[in-house]
């Protein structure tokens, strides 16, 4: 668990610097009127590509996350990113974060450290095959439970 956590953190990680690469890509030309020209241009800034890429990179940690784990378990640990996202775009880009959006990124993070306590763990399946029941007259009562 502690391999699958830690790199869903990475692909969180990189999907936060992917957020930050294409805002800032994007925010070299004047606002897109919806999806035109200038839309396929700014796929060509570097910015714009690493971006992509973080995002390509998370989404390969993201498989192998969800190979392991249950989705509804790991699904939710990606809210942290828009914590941190946040954080980032007050910091780096100056963006207002009013209180009412920081009583949210509070509630956010709240849920999810509850969230991370309330793991149960995944039944291991044994190696041994299952018991068979038993249903012959000659043997023990029918129904009961007669181990390999």
């Amino acid at each position: 668990m502690a391999k699958s956590l830690f790199m869903l953190f990475i692909a969180v990680f990189l999907g936060v610097c992917g957020q930050l690469a294409l805002k800032v890509g994007m925010s070299k030309g004047p606002p897109l009127e919806g999806i035109s020209l200038a839309l396929f241009k700014a796929l060509l800034s570097p910015y714009v590509l690493g971006g992509l890429g973080c995002y390509g990179l998370s989404s390969l940690l993201w498989l192998v996350v969800l190979s392991r784990e249950d989705l509804s378990y790991a699904y939710p640990m990606i809210a942290i990113g828009y914590v941190v996202v946040v954080f980032l775009s007050w910091l780096l880009f100056h963006e207002p974060v009013p209180l009412t959006r920081i009583g949210g990124l509070v509630l956010i993070c709240a849920g999810v450290v509850i969230y991370a306590f309330s793991r149960v763990p995944t039944e291991i399946p044994s190696s041994s095959p299952p018991a068979r029941v038993e249903s012959s007259p000659s043997g023990p009562s029918s129904g009961d439970v007669v181990p390999e």
